[in-house]
């Protein structure tokens, strides 16, 4: 059995198969990385503390000490859960963050 394509359906298999490719790359090279800590390095001195938990960046938390690419995430991901942090005290209810990591935490935000 022979197949046979047309000339469109070969570009069509050929860009897909780059784009899986790139996504592969991308994937497991750890490229994506590379933007976190790019954007992170440009932001740097702009960081004020504390910082309001209800509006603050992926950029600015990850400027946060003890706080890195991941717990940013985390809390990004609650506070779009939950619409907001209403208290301080919540930031415990975020995966990873024990009442130890939060004394820590504290002073760097606030409401």
């Amino acid at each position: 059995m022979k197949l046979s394509f047309t000339k469109e359906e070969k570009y069509l298999v050929l860009f897909l198969s780059f784009c899986f490719l790139g996504f592969l790359l991308v994937k497991f090279t750890g490229v994506e990385s590379l933007r976190y800590s790019f954007v992170s390095s440009r932001y740097k001195a702009m960081v004020v503390f504390p910082l309001d938990l209800n509006s603050a960046s992926y950029a600015e938390l990850i400027q946060v000490p003890g706080i890195g690419g991941v717990y940013a995430e985390r809390i990004i991901q609650y506070r779009y859960e939950k619409d907001g942090f209403s208290d301080l005290k919540e930031l415990i209810n975020v995966k990873g963050i024990g009442d130890k990591k939060f004394k820590k935490l504290l002073p760097y935000f606030k409401i």
